[in-house]
C-alpha cells in the first residue's frame, strides 16, 4: 500500500480523507465524462491525489466504467477495497438498481486492461460517428439523430489525449482531413446532429420521446467541439429563412434547441422572447388544457434545470405581461403562472402583475384620476393586496413632479377604498415609504406612520409587516438615526426568519447590510451582500440594488477593481423593465472608474451623462464627486469637460431642498461637494466657512463627520496658525473613524480602504505641522494620530480606552502624560518617525525613573531603510545552519548599527530599554538586534498602546503556566524531542515556583483547546509552527483540527484544509480572555504588518483586547533546537523575578555564546517589556 498510514491520512501531509480509509472511494466513469475519460488515459485515476497537498498517495480508488450499447459494467478494484471484491460487486449491483439499471459488474485485473477496454469502446463510438457521415444525404438525418454527446466525448478524448491511442479517420470527397480541417468538419457534424434531432421530431405526436431527455444526451459542455454552436445557430437561421409553416411542437423544439445551444455557448439568444412565450404556452397548456392537450405537450416539457438555464428574468416578466394582456386574470391562470415562474426561479414576477394589466393603458393626469383608476380596478376584480403595486405603476408622473402632498393624499384615498384592512394599509404605506425615499423625503413619511411600530401593526402577518418596517428603517437611516434603523431591520429579519426564500426577506437583508456598512462594519456588509447575490430570488431591480451597495462596501475596503465590476454588472442589468436604473448605474460606474484611477474612461462616461445630471442626489452626488476627484488630480482638463457652474447650482438647489425636508444626509452630502469645488476655485476662506458649517450641522443633528473633513479642518487650523484648534480636530479622528469602521472585524481590510481617503491629508498635515510645531507634543501627536486609527477607534466606541489614553486623546501627548511610563530604574527611550509629503524624520523621547521626559530630533540615517528591511527579510527567511556567514554581515547593516549607537548613546545608558515604533515604510527591520550590544529592546504600536499598559506596581502575580504543543504531521524526531524537553523544563519550573500547569498536546491543541488554554493560564508557552503571509497580512499559529495535525508541506499552504489549522490575529480579536504574556516558539510570530496608514496587525494586536499584554516570539523563521532553550531560559528568568526585557536580553546574550547571531537573537518582545 505504498507506505499509506493506516489511519486513513495522506502519507505526505497527514490530511485525513475518505478516499484513504475503509474501502476507499468508487469513481464511476461514463462515456459522457470527458474529464474522467481523459484522466483515465493519462493515469489520473491510478493513484488518489491528496486534496490538501496534491501529492499522490499510492492508493487507487475503485474505478468503474459503464457503457450503454450494450449496457455493460467493468471495474478495477481499488487498493483498499481489494480484500472486499465481492462486497464491491454487490454495492455496484445495488447502486445500479436504484437507477433502474440491471448491471452485472465484471472485474478487470488492472488499469491497463480497463484502458484497453475503454479505448476499444471509444473507437467504436467514433466509428459510429464516421459511418453516419458516410450515409447518403437522404438517410443521414436518421443516422445523425442516433449520435449524441457520447460520440463527441470520444472525439474530444482522441483530440486532447494523444496517448489514448485513439485516432480519427475523417475523409471528405476521398481526401483525409487532418488538424483544424478535421476538427471543423466534426464540429459541423455535431451541429448537424443537433439539427437532425429537430427534423426527427417533425410530425411526431404524443408518443414522441421526451425532448428534455434528448437534449440532455446531446448537450454536455465538455463534449462540445469548437465552432459547433455557431454552425448550429446558422443552420437554425436557414430553417427560419425557408419560411416553412411550423406547427407549435416544431416551433417549440426549434426554439428550445436554439436556447439550449445559446446557454451552452454562453451567448445571447436572439430569439429569447419568442422562446419564452412558447415555453409559457406549453407550461400553461399542461396546467390548464384538456387531457388531449396534456398528451400533446407532455413530451415537450423541459426540466427545471434546463428551463432556468434558457429563460431569463426579463423575458419571463414580459411573457407574464403578454399572457395577462390588460385583463384581470382568473385565479386558475394566476395559480398556473405562479407555478411556472416558481419553476423558473422567479416567483417575484407576480408581485408586479399590476404593471401588465389595465394600468398600462391608463394615463392618469393627477391624483384624483389615479384614485378613480384604483376604484375601477377593484370593481373589475383586482385584489386589494395589489393596491401597493398599482400605485407604484400609476404614480410615476406625480413622483417625477415631486408632488409629495398629492402622493400622501392618494395613499389615504387608497386605504379608504378597503376600509378596516390593516393589510392594505401596510401595503399602501410601504409603497409611500418607498416613493418618499426616492424623493428623499423621509421626514414626511415618518410624520405619517410614526418612527415606532404602532398598535394597528401588531395584528399584521410577517409578510405584511416586513415591507412597512423595512421602509420605516430606510427613513430612519436617511435621517441619520442609524441605531434605530438597525434595530428596526433586525426586527424584520427576526419575523421573516422562516420566510428566507421570499423577496421581502432579501430586501430586509439588503437594508441590514447597508446599515452594517453605515454603522462601521463594511467587511460584514460585504459578507451579507455577497451571500445575497448567490440567492436565486435576488433578481431584477433587487439585484441591481445589492450590486450597488456591494460596490460601496468594496470601496470602503479599498477594493476599487471589485467596485468597478459591481457597477459594470449593475449597468448590464439596467435594461428593459429596469432601464430607469441605467442613468444612476452609469454615473456610479464613472465614479468607480475615477477611484480606480481610470480617469479617461470616467470622463467619457460623464461627458455623455452631463446634460442628464439634474438634482436627483443619487445621480448628482456621484457625478459631482467624480468630477471633483478628476479635477483635483488632472491639471489640464479636456475642453469637453463639465460645466462647473451648472453642477454647483444643482448642488445648491439640492442642499436647500434637503434642508427644508429635514434630510440631513443629503444636506451634508451637497455641502461637502460644494466645499470641495470651492477649494478647487482657490477660495480658501469660503471653503473653511463651508467645512465649519458642515461640522456645526453634524453637532446639531448628531451626525458623524467624515475622516477627510476632520483632517481638512485640522489642516486649515494649522495653516491659520491655530495649533490648539488643529489639535482639537485631530483628536476627534478616533471618534470619526469609529463611525466609519467601528464595528468592523477585519481591521486590515478597512485600514486599506481608509488609506486613499486620509493618507494625503495626513501627509500634508505632518509637513505643515513639522514647520509650525512649538513643542514635541505637537510632533508626537501628528506621528501618533496615524497609528492604529481603526483599532483605536473601535476601542473608543466600545469604551475600552485606558484613562491615560483618554487623557492623551483629550489633551495630546504631553510630557506630563508620558511621565506615567517612568520605569522603576534607569531610562526608557522611544524611537519614532514622522512622515510628511516627500520627507520623513525620526526622534527619540526619553523617560527616566523620576518621571522626567525630554525629546531630541535625530540625524536621519543615510542607509536606505526600506531597502535594508527588504534585504534583511529576504536573507533571514532563507538562512539556515549549513549556510556559512552571517546575514547581518553587510555594510548597510553595520551602518545602521553604528547610527543607532551614535544617535542614542548620548541619551541611553547600557542596561536601559529602547522601544521601537516601527514605520510602515520599513516595517520588519530587526532593530532589537542592532540595539542588542547596548540595550534591551521591544516593539510597540504607538504611544496609545504604551499608555494602555497597567502600572508595574498594580500588575497581578503570575499563578499559572500553560503549555500548548502542536507538531506538524510527520514531525522530525529532532523537533519532537525539543518540544518534549521544553515541556519537561516547564514542569520542573512550575514545581520550583509553585505554579499551576495546564497543557494541551498534539490533537488536543486545536482552536478550542488553545482558546481554553489562553483563558486558563496567566502565562502561556506555545510550542508549534507559524506562518506569515504578506498578501493577507496574516500571522498565524498552526494548530490541530478535528483530530488531525497541521501539515508543514508548502503545497498545502493555499488549501482550504490548511486554513482550518490556522489561528491568527483575526481569530484572536474574538476572544474574551487570554494569557497576559505569551511565549511563542512559532516561526515569525513576532513579526507585525503595518496596513494602510499605520494600522499595526500582529498576533499581539489580535489578542490585546482579550488581555494579552506581551508577546515573546521569533521575529523570523527559527530553528527549534536553538530557539527553545533560549525561550525556556527567558521564561525561567522572568518568572523568577526579572523584567521581561531583561530576561529575554540575558537569555539571548547567553545563547549568542553557543549560537550564531541570527539564531541567538531571533526572539523579540512586542508590547509590555517590564
Amino acid at each position: 500500500m505504498s507506505g499509506l498510514d493506516d489511519s486513513g491520512k495522506c502519507p505526505h501531509c497527514g490530511h485525513a480523507s475518505e478516499a484513504l480509509s475503509g474501502q476507499g472511494i468508487f469513481t464511476p466513469v461514463s462515456e459522457f465524462d470527458v474529464g474522467l475519460l481523459q484522466a483515465l488515459f493519462i493515469g489520473g485515476l491510478d493513484d488518489f491525489e491528496c486534496d490538501a497537498c496534491h501529492r499522490l498517495t499510492g492508493v487507487r480508488p475503485t474505478v468503474i466504467f459503464i457503457a450503454e450499447c450494450p449496457l455493460t459494467c467493468f471495474f478495477v478494484v481499488g487498493t483498499l477495497a481489494f480484500p472486499y471484491q465481492e462486497d464491491v460487486i454487490e454495492d455496484i449491483r445495488a447502486s445500479s438498481k436504484t437507477l433502474s439499471l440491471n448491471l452485472e459488474p465484471q472485474p478487470l485485473p488492472d488499469m491497463d486492461a480497463l484502458r484497453d477496454l475503454v479505448r476499444n469502446h471509444l473507437r467504436s463510438n467514433i466509428d459510429h460517428l464516421i459511418d453516419a457521415l458516410k450515409e447518403p444525404e437522404e438517410a443521414r438525418i436518421k443516422s445523425l439523430v442516433q449520435i449524441d454527446a457520447r460520440h463527441f466525448a470520444a472525439v474530444r478524448v482522441a483530440l486532447n489525449v494523444p496517448q489514448s491511442g485513439i485516432h480519427i479517420h475523417c475523409r471528405v470527397d476521398g481526401r483525409q482531413l487532418t488538424g483544424e480541417a478535421s476538427i471543423d468538419n466534426l464540429a459541423r457534424c455535431q451541429a448537424s446532429s443537433w439539427i437532425a434531432l429537430w427534423y426527427s421530431r417533425l410530425g411526431s405526436g404524443p408518443t414522441a420521446p421526451n425532448l428534455d431527455d434528448q437534449l440532455a444526451r446531446r448537450f454536455y459542455e465538455a463534449a462540445v467541439l469548437p465552432g459547433a454552436a455557431e454552425y448550429a445557430l446558422e443552420m437554425l437561421a436557414q430553417i427560419e429563412q425557408s419560411e416553412l409553416s411550423l406547427s407549435f411542437p416544431a416551433e417549440y423544439c426549434l426554439e428550445a434547441l436554439r436556447a439550449s445551444i445559446c446557454a451552452l455557448a454562453e451567448t445571447d439568444n436572439p430569439s429569447s422572447g419568442s422562446w419564452t412565450m412558447l415555453f409559457f404556452k406549453a407550461e400553461m397548456t399542461l396546467r390548464l388544457g384538456t387531457d388531449t392537450d396534456h398528451e400533446f405537450v407532455s413530451p415537450l416539457i423541459l426540466s427545471e434545470e434546463r428551463a432556468r438555464a434558457t429563460v431569463g428574468y426579463q423575458d419571463a416578466g414580459q411573457a407574464v405581461a403578454n399572457i395577462v394582456a390588460g385583463k384581470v386574470p382568473p385565479d386558475e391562470i394566476l395559480d398556473a403562472l405562479a407555478e411556472i415562474v416558481a419553476k423558473l426561479g422567479y416567483p417575484q414576477i407576480l408581485t408586479d402583475l399590476a404593471n401588465t394589466t389595465y394600468l398600462r393603458a391608463a394615463k392618469p393626469q393627477n391624483a384624483a384620476d389615479i384614485a378613480k383608476i384604483l376604484r375601477a380596478a377593484l370593481d373589475l376584480g383586482a385584489k386589494p393586496e395589489w393596491l401597493g403595486t398599482m400605485l407604484a405603476q400609476t404614480t410615476k408622473g406625480l413622483t417625477n413632479a415631486r408632488s409629495i402632498d398629492e402622493l400622501e393624499w392618494l395613499a389615504e384615498e387608497a386605504i379608504a377604498l378597503v376600509p378596516n384592512s390593516p393589510e392594505v394599509r401596510a401595503k399602501v404605506y410601504a409603497w409611500l415609504g418607498s416613493t418618499l425615499k426616492t424623493l428623499r423625503a423621509p421626514k414626511r413619511f415618518l410624520e405619517r406612520i410614526s418612527d415606532t411600530v404602532q398598535e394597528w401593526e401588531f395584528s399584521l402577518s410577517p409578510p405584511h409587516k416586513a415591507p412597512l418596517w423595512t421602509e420605516r428603517s430606510n427613513a430612519l437611516r436617511m435621517l441619520g438615526r442609524f441605531d434605530e434603523a438597525l434595530a428596526m431591520i433586525k426586527a424584520v429579519l427576526e419575523i421573516m426568519h422562516d420566510e428566507r426564500n421570499k423577496s421581502d426577506y432579501c430586501v430586509a437583508c439588503l437594508n441590514y447590510a447597508i446599515l452594517l456598512r453605515e454603522t462601521g462594519a463594511p467587511d460584514l456588509s460585504v459578507i451579507e451582500l455577497e451571500g445575497l447575490l448567490s440567492q436565486a430570488t435576488v433578481e431584477g431591480s433587487l439585484r441591481i440594488g445589492v450590486l450597488d451597495s456591494l460596490a460601496i462596501a468594496y470601496h470602503m475596503m479599498g477594493r476599487t477593481a471589485d467596485m468597478v465590476k459591481c457597477y459594470e454588472r449593475s449597468l448590464k442589468l439596467a435594461v428593459g423593465p429596469f432601464s430607469d436604473r441605467a442613468l444612476a448605474s452609469r454615473v456610479k460606474l464613472a465614479l468607480s472608474l475615477v477611484f480606480d484611477d481610470r480617469y479617461d474612461d470616467a470622463i467619457d462616461h460623464l461627458t455623455e451623462l452631463d446634460p442628464q445630471i439634474e438634482a436627483d442626489p443619487t445621480i448628482l452626488f456621484p457625478a459631482a464627486s467624480a468630477w471633483l476627484t478628476i479635477h483635483s488630480n488632472i491639471k489640464d482638463m479636456p475642453k469637453r469637460a463639465f460645466n462647473r457652474t451648472a453642477l454647483k447650482a444643482a448642488l445648491l438647489r439640492t442642499a436647500k431642498f434637503a434642508q427644508e425636508e429635514g434630510n440631513i444626509p443629503d444636506w451634508l452630502g451637497a455641502l461637502r461637494l460644494i466645499a470641495g469645488f470651492t477649494e478647487l476655485s482657490g477660495d480658501r476662506q469660503m471653503a473653511v466657512s463651508i467645512w465649519g458649517r458642515i461640522a456645526q450641522i453634524c453637532r446639531e443633528y448628531n451626525q458623524s463627520l467624515s475622516p477627510i473633513e476632520v483632517i481638512r479642518l485640522a489642516r486649515y487650523a494649522y495653516l491659520n496658525n491655530d495649533n490648539d484648534l488643529a489639535h482639537e480636530w485631530l483628536l476627534k479622528l478616533p471618534e470619526t473613524i469609529a463611525s466609519h469602521a467601528g464595528q468592523a472585524t477585519d481591521v486590515a481590510a478597512v485600514a486599506m480602504g481608509l488609506e486613499p481617503i486620509i493618507r494625503r491629508g495626513l501627509d500634508e498635515i505632518a509637513s505643515i505641522a513639522w514647520d509650525k510645531a512649538e513643542t514635541f507634543n505637537d510632533i508626537r501627536l501628528i506621528a501618533e494620530i496615524r497609528r492604529n486609527l481603526v483599532s483605536r477607534s473601535q476601542r473608543y466606541l466600545q469604551g475600552n480606552l485606558s484613562s491615560l489614553e483618554l487623557t492623551m486623546l483629550e489633551d495630546g501627548i504631553s510630557n506630563e502624560v508620558l511621565a506615567a511610563l517612568a520605569p522603576l530604574s534607569g531610562r526608557v527611550g522611544v524611537l519614532e518617525w514622522i512622515a510628511g509629503r516627500g520627507r520623513i524624520a525620526c526622534f527619540v523621547t526619553v523617560i527616566d525613573s523620576a518621571g522626567e521626559v525630554y525629546a531630541q530630533i535625530l540625524e536621519y540615517p543615510e542607509t536606505d531603510l526600506a531597502w535594508l528591511a527588504e534585504k534583511m527579510d529576504t536573507s533571514l527567511r532563507a538562512w539556515h545552519r549549513e549556510r556559512p556567514g552571517d546575514p547581518f554581515d553587510i555594510p548597510q547593516w553595520r551602518e545602521l548599527e553604528a547610527w543607532l549607537s551614535r544617535e542614542l548613546t548620548p541619551h541611553l545608558k547600557e542596561g536601559d530599554h529602547l522601544v521601537i515604533f516601527e514605520h510602515e515604510r520599513f516595517v520588519g527591520l530587526p532593530w532589537h538586534v542592532a540595539a542588542a550590544p547596548y540595550w534591551s529592546c521591544s516593539y510597540a504600536g504607538g504611544w496609545a498602546s504604551l499608555l494602555a499598559l497597567p502600572s508595574v506596581k498594580t500588575k497581578p502575580a503570575k499563578t499559572s503556566l500553560g503549555v500548548g504543543i502542536v507538531p506538524v504531521y510527520g514531525e522530525s524526531d529532532e523537533v519532537l524531542n525539543s518540544f518534549q524537553q521544553s515541556l519537561a523544563h516547564s514542569k520542573t519550573l512550575i514545581e520550583q515556583l509553585g505554579l499551576e500547569l495546564f497543557t494541551r498536546e498534539g490533537k488536543e491543541c486545536d482552536r478550542q483547546g488553545l482558546i481554553e488554554l489562553l483563558a486558563q493560564a496567566d502565562v502561556c508557552k506555545l510550542l508549534c509552527h507559524g506562518r506569515v503571509s504578506l498578501f493577507g497580512f496574516e500571522v498565524d499559529l498552526m494548530l490541530a483540527h478535528e483530530g488531525a495535525l497541521p501539515s508543514a508541506d508548502p503545497l498545502t499552504a493555499a488549501s482550504a484544509v490548511a486554513q482550518q489549522h490556522r489561528f491568527g490575529w483575526r481569530d484572536g480579536r474574538h476572544l474574551d480572555a487570554s494569557s497576559r504574556i505569551i511565549f511563542s516558539a512559532a516561526c515569525s510570530t513576532g513579526l507585525a504588518h503595518i496596513v494602510g496608514v499605520g494600522e499595526r496587525v500582529s498576533l499581539l494586536a489580535g489578542l490585546n483586547k482579550a488581555g494579552t499584554l506581551s508577546l515573546v516570539a521569533p521575529r523570523w523563521d527559527a530553528v527549534a533546537t536553538a530557539v527553545l532553550p533560549t525561550l525556556d531560559e527567558a521564561l525561567r528568568r522572568h518568572l523568577g523575578g526579572m523584567t521581561l526585557a531583561a530576561a529575554v536580553w540575558t537569555a539571548c546574550r547567553e545563547a549568542n555564546v553557543r549560537e550564531p547571531r541570527w539564531l541567538a537573537w531571533t526572539l523579540c518582545i512586542e508590547g509590555d517589556w517590564r
